[in-house]
C-alpha cells in the first residue's frame, strides 16, 4: 500500500490562467472555508507533488498570488489560446517526467484521483478520466516527454486535439469512483450559480 502523506515524483500543474467570464469575477479568489480557491488547490497540489507550478497568463495575475505559497510561476507562452498551449508551456518549466494537471476551479478535488492516475499512466503519454462518458483532460497526469515530443510534431490547438495527437490510457469512471466515491474532484465551478450550490454543499456537509 502507498502512504497517503508521501509526495508522489510529479509536478503539480495548477490552470489558472483563464478569463473568468462566465463568473463575472476571478475565480482564483473565490473563497471556500475561509481559502480562496487558488490558496485551497495549492494546499491540496504540494501536499501530493514534489513539485508546483501556477501557470497563468500575465505577469499582472503572477503580482495578485505571490504572497500565496511556495511555488513556481510559468506563463502561458500564447496566452488566450487555451490549455493545451498553457500545459506545454508549464511543461518546458516542470522538474519531473509526471505532471498532475488541475483547474483551479475544481476545490473538492481529492488528491486520492492522482495517485491513481500516476499508476494508470505508466506506459502511456496520459492517463485521461472518463466521466459522464467525457474525457477530462484538465483533470489528468501527463508524460513531460510525450507531451514536448507531440508538441514539437504539431500545433496543439485544442485539449482534445491534444488528446489525439499522444498515447492515452482513458481511465473509466468505476476505478476512478475507488479514488472519489462521489466524483467531487471533477465539479468545475464556472457560474455564479455553481458557486452557490457549492457554498450550500460544503455548509450542509459540516
Amino acid at each position: 500500500m502507498h502512504n497517503r502523506n508521501e509526495k508522489m515524483r510529479c509536478t503539480a500543474v495548477i490552470l489558472a490562467g483563464g478569463q473568468s467570464r462566465r463568473m463575472g469575477r476571478d475565480k482564483r479568489f473565490l473563497t471556500l472555508e475561509g481559502e480562496s480557491f487558488i490558496e485551497r488547490m495549492l494546499r491540496l497540489a504540494s501536499g501530493f507533488a514534489r513539485e508546483v507550478i501556477i501557470s497563468l497568463a500575465t505577469e499582472e495575475q503572477t503580482s495578485q498570488i505571490s504572497a500565496v505559497g511556495n511555488f513556481k510561476v510559468v506563463l502561458d507562452e500564447n496566452p488566450g489560446e487555451g490549455p493545451a498551449y498553457a500545459l506545454i508551456s508549464a511543461a518546458r518549466h516542470a522538474s519531473y517526467e509526471y505532471l498532475a494537471v488541475m483547474p483551479v476551479d475544481s476545490p473538492l478535488l481529492e488528491p486520492e484521483v492522482y495517485r491513481l492516475l500516476m499508476r494508470e499512466v505508466k506506459g502511456y503519454d496520459a492517463a485521461v478520466p472518463v466521466v459522464n462518458r467525457m474525457p477530462e483532460p484538465l483533470h489528468a497526469v501527463y508524460s513531460r516527454q510525450g507531451l514536448l515530443a507531440r508538441a514539437s510534431e504539431a500545433e496543439p490547438g485544442s485539449m482534445h486535439a491534444l488528446l489525439s495527437l499522444l498515447n492515452v490510457n482513458f481511465v473509466e469512471e468505476e476505478k476512478l469512483r475507488i479514488a472519489d466515491p462521489e466524483m467531487l474532484s471533477f465539479l468545475n465551478i464556472n457560474t455564479p450559480e455553481d458557486y452557490k450550490k457549492l457554498r450550500e454543499r460544503v455548509e450542509t456537509c459540516k
